[in-house]
């Protein structure tokens, strides 16, 4: 797969890669409040990881900065693993990069940085 990959950035020179979610993904929201999907085989990994970042998050952020925090970590999350599978390639790697769409407002907005993040969040 990363030699297909390695291809198609070279050949369609691309220099930017984006992931974007949505600001009210359903499985994200889903993990966060029904867990109507929880199981589903393959998610139950993914929501132990959002339902423990929530649980971190929701006394210290607002609602709606809440759902941003937990979104941006799961893009963050998906950047690492797309860079740690470039490392092997010997060309220069694209820029990646985060974006959370607003529906309503027809907006993508940047995802917080991953310096952000720890394994817990406290106040002291």
């Amino acid at each position: 797969m990363v030699e297909h990959l390695n291809e198609l950035l070279q050949t369609k020179k691309i220099g930017d890669i984006s992931f974007v979610l949505a600001e009210n993904n359903s499985i994200v929201s889903d993990a966060l409040e029904q867990k109507y999907y929880s199981g589903i085989t393959g998610l139950s990994s993914l929501y132990d990881q959002i339902t423990c970042q929530g649980e971190h998050s929701e006394e210290v952020w607002q609602n709606y900065y809440h759902q941003f925090l937990i979104l941006s970590r799961c893009l963050n999350d998906k950047i690492k693993e797309l860079k740690q599978g470039l490392k092997c390639l010997s060309i220069d790697l694209p820029r990646i990069n985060g974006q959370i769409y607003n529906r309503h407002w027809n907006v993508f907005s940047t995802i917080y940085s991953d310096l952000i993040y720890r394994n817990s969040i406290s106040v002291n």
